[in-house]
């Protein structure tokens, strides 16, 4: 094998750097990042660390149930360049985006990677539609950064040996904890690492385990105990079990094939889902000496394999044991899953690179791979037309101008029932201490039934009735299932004229 010389890389490296920020900025110009009910909260909270009030949202609560990190780099960013958040959090994506191809680069420069397979990594990586989580505002930017970092810092403590090296993978580490709790589960695969690492003796491998602990726990624990004391609980999340359902199972598995696949049917992606798949075994099994060349390479790069697996597998338990105990709403969904994207990209090279190099006849597993390229190249660009042409999540053209929102300003002098506060206070920020939450059939965390939904509804329409609230009902919010719904809501003011919109009704 020929590999990259230091011009040729750098040059490839400094390429999709620039790609990456230009990806960003392009799909934001018109509608700005994507924004979630997460997003406000990011977005109110950096407000509030910027005016002094500390971590906490428009409604003056102190915010643990997701880590302080990204808050506190978006709100750094934004007084550096004198934006508000809202706007400042594009620039600091595209930012993100070009620092996740360079460091992705510094991890490939450690594998000795061939030309060829690296240019192939990396276009696999800008057209691979997990980078979509980009253009959103969430802290998965952040985290997937981060958390290449760390890695980076780990794989060379590998070739070096050089204690300093771990000790900066156990720091970063511990940022990527305060950017999102799950950040745990890739420390989880690291550790186990380190315990079944065959290079080592038995005091080598804890002494090493200890090294890395140490060097994480300083700085999230002061987190951790600085939030118990300020609500009393580390993170505001209960422990109970509840067994992960099917729905996330399934939402898993489309999202892993939406990677590859531009179809929004469930049913459309599980056909040729399965279709590929037994194709692709039938060509792995059917292509000669494939099999024995396939073993021969990870036996050669185990180390490698170990690392980058055990990460994802732990990572993806941690998610599901998150799920089972601690948070049941949580996700199986593309936010979740983009983190291990390029860990796998990083975990399959060694394959690229032998694949690339071909010492044996492949043309039905080329076919393939081309197929599965072009229809992958194809999945990220419709992403990147939707976010250029009509936007995403609640900045997107349907929300920005919507019929229902377009009627809120006439009852800004009454307390307000939505089935999205964050929607309502992200274009109508004063509105914050006066919003409401519908009541919820179900608490999200542990899908249990909440006992004191029919208080809570009685209290909503009393307050409607003495008109001192108004309830402004979004069709288009559709993630919101523990609440009660349309349905529900007709049912129990059907003694009241309802006011009908394009997209939802305002009862007052």
């Amino acid at each position: 094998m020929v590999y990259s010389d230091y011009k040729f890389r750098n040059l490839i490296t400094i390429l999709f750097v620039l790609l990456g920020l230009v990806l960003v900025l392009l799909q934001t110009q018109t509608y700005n990042l994507g924004v979630t009910s997460d997003g406000v909260n990011y977005i109110e909270v950096a407000r509030n660390i910027m005016k002094g009030h500390g971590i906490v949202n428009d409604a003056g609560d102190f915010i643990n149930h997701w880590p302080p990190l990204y808050a506190l780099v978006l709100a750094g960013f934004s007084k550096l360049l004198n934006l508000d958040p809202f706007l400042s959090g594009k620039y600091l994506n595209a930012i993100l985006l070009g620092v996740t191809f360079w460091v992705f680069n510094l991890i490939l420069n450690l594998h000795r990677t061939t030309d060829k397979t690296r240019i192939l990594i990396n276009v696999l990586l800008f057209f691979s539609v997990s980078l979509n989580i980009y253009t959103w505002f969430l802290s998965e930017p952040l985290f997937i950064t981060i958390l290449l970092i760390a890695l980076y810092f780990f794989r060379k403590w590998i070739l070096l040996k050089k204690s300093y090296l771990l000790i900066l993978s156990g720091l970063t580490f511990s940022f990527l904890i305060l950017i999102r709790y799950a950040g745990i589960g890739f420390v989880g695969g690291l550790l186990l690492y380190l315990l079944i690492s065959n290079k080592e003796t038995i005091l080598s491998r804890i002494k090493n385990c200890f090294l890395l602990i140490a060097s994480i726990a300083p700085i999230t624990l002061i987190w951790f105990l600085y939030s118990s004391e300020r609500t009393g609980d580390i993170a505001n999340r209960s422990f109970s079990f509840h067994p992960i359902g099917l729905e996330n199972i399934l939402s898993f598995g489309k999202t892993i094939l939406s990677w590859v696949l531009p179809f929004q049917s469930n049913l459309q992606l599980a056909i040729v889902g399965i279709i590929l798949f037994w194709v692709f075994i039938y060509v792995i099994f059917k292509t000669p000496n494939l099999n024995t060349n396939l073993r021969t390479v990870a036996r050669h790069n185990n180390g490698h394999l170990y690392i980058f697996g055990l990460t994802i597998v732990c990572y993806l338990l941690f998610i599901v044991f998150s799920i089972s105990f601690i948070d049941a709403a949580i996700p199986m969904d593309s936010r979740m899953m983009a983190p291990i994207f390029p860990l796998l990209l990083l975990l399959i090279s060694p394959f690229l690179a032998f694949y690339i190099s071909k010492p044996f006849k492949a043309t039905a597993l080329n076919f393939l791979v081309i197929i599965i390229f072009i229809l992958s190249v194809n999945t990220a660009i419709l992403s990147w037309f939707t976010a250029i042409n009509e936007g995403q999540g609640i900045t997107s053209e349907k929300f920005k101008n919507s019929d229902t929102l377009q009627r809120l300003p006439q009852f800004l002098d009454k307390e307000i029932y939505t089935n999205d506060v964050n929607y309502i206070s992200l274009y109508f920020p004063e509105t914050s201490q006066q919003l409401k939450p519908l009541p919820k059939w179900l608490l999200p965390g542990n899908m249990i039934v909440d006992v004191n939904k029919e208080a809570e509804i009685l209290k909503m329409k009393e307050t409607i009735e003495n008109n001192e609230a108004v309830l402004i009902y979004f069709n288009t919010v559709n993630w919101k299932f523990y609440q009660i719904n349309s349905e529900d809501i007709r049912k129990i003011f059907k003694d009241r004229p309802i006011i009908e919109t394009k997209d939802g009704f305002i009862i007052e």
